[in-house]
């Protein structure tokens, strides 16, 4: 069973993503399944809880675990294949933590800096400049992306547009009809520019 903090945490999570950075402590406490007062026990005050969401929503990110596996990976596969993967994770079990990160950048950009300054954050884009950087030793990536750091955030913008137009927007004209498949085709016609 969990502990209190941990539900405390998840349930915050929950909230926020349902309701905004708004969402009164009462509304996590009952989530939780714990009074309000118990909320204060393990956080000095709703600011401390705000910014231990956000750390512990980047705790639990799976897209850095995704990406981990894929650099453990000799030789990396190619482009199409972990950019459809990172478009599962984040329409599916990254979802809620980048509703956060939405959220707190129409919000709380002062939780949303905080976050971001975290020295024990691990960093998708690291992440995506090392995947680009071995993609490229391996031949199996175009120099029209420009540098390992330029082609990272491409990358992560192609991922965060169909987290917009598949999560954010879901059902809007934009979303796509399979999001996995719709980043299979623009990324196998990257794969194939000279």
């Amino acid at each position: 069973m969990q502990d209190t903090r941990t539900r405390i945490l998840s349930a915050a999570i929950r909230e926020i993503c349902q309701h905004g950075w708004k969402v009164p402590i009462e509304a996590i406490a009952k989530a939780a399944k714990v009074d309000p007062i118990t909320v204060y026990r393990h956080f000095t005050d709703r600011e401390a809880l705000l910014r231990e969401v956000m750390h512990e929503a980047s705790r639990r990110n799976p897209l850095i675990a995704y990406l981990k596996a894929t650099l453990r990976s000799k030789p990396v596969p190619p482009l199409h294949q972990v950019m459809c993967g990172m478009t599962e994770v984040i329409t599916g079990s990254s979802a809620d933590l980048y509703r956060l990160i939405y959220h707190a950048s129409l919000n709380r950009p002062d939780v949303l800096a905080y976050w971001d300054a975290d020295p024990d954050r691990p960093h998708v884009l690291t992440l995506l400049a090392e995947y680009v950087n071995r993609l490229r030793a391996q031949k199996m990536l175009s120099a029209a992306l420009g540098p390992d750091e330029s082609a990272a955030k491409q990358l992560h913008g192609m991922i965060m547009g169909s987290f917009d137009r598949n999560v954010l927007f879901e059902g809007c004209e934009n979303a796509d009809a399979d999001p996995v498949n719709a980043m299979r085709h623009l990324c196998l016609a990257i794969e194939h520019i000279p």
